[in-house]
């Protein structure tokens, strides 16, 4: 998967488990613009995938 090419704001990441805990909130927001969730804090692109 490829990295997207815009810098995620502050305002737009949110943790996995704070997505699971707040997903209405969540939802509403990427109805606005995109939503980027970590993984460990840092996205979940960064990561590499396991096999």
């Amino acid at each position: 998967m490829n990295a997207p090419l815009v810098d995620p704001h502050p305002d737009a990441c949110v943790t996995a488990s704070d997505l699971v805990r707040r997903f209405g909130t969540w939802q509403e927001r990427a109805l606005a613009r995109p939503v980027f969730v970590m993984r460990r804090g840092r996205p979940g692109w960064c990561s590499p995938r396991s096999t």
